[in-house]
């Protein structure tokens, strides 16, 4: 049974706004996607496989809305050296 206060429940309006998307497109309209940045190509075998590792040693709580500072670093660090500048972090 579910209460009548989760009835009145909306979600994130970014969630909201796919589901309109995502009944358009049944209908048929062509829709051109920028509100989640959901990837349009096949993960690599080895993303999957590196991050049930991670969960497995822990690894399962939530990070900084900015990401993962490490993570972050290294992109600063690689963008440094393939591109001569360096982003804000």
């Amino acid at each position: 049974m579910v209460s009548k206060l989760s009835k009145n429940l909306k979600g994130q309006k970014m969630f909201q706004i796919l589901n309109q998307v995502q009944e358009l497109e049944r209908k048929g309209k062509k829709i051109y996607h920028f509100e989640l940045g959901e990837p349009f190509h096949k993960t690599p075998k080895s993303i999957p496989e590196r991050m049930i590792k991670s969960i497995q040693k822990g690894n399962t709580k939530y990070t900084n809305s900015f990401g993962n500072y490490e993570l972050r670093e290294c992109i600063v660090n690689t963008t440094k050296k393939t591109r001569g500048f360096k982003p804000d972090i």
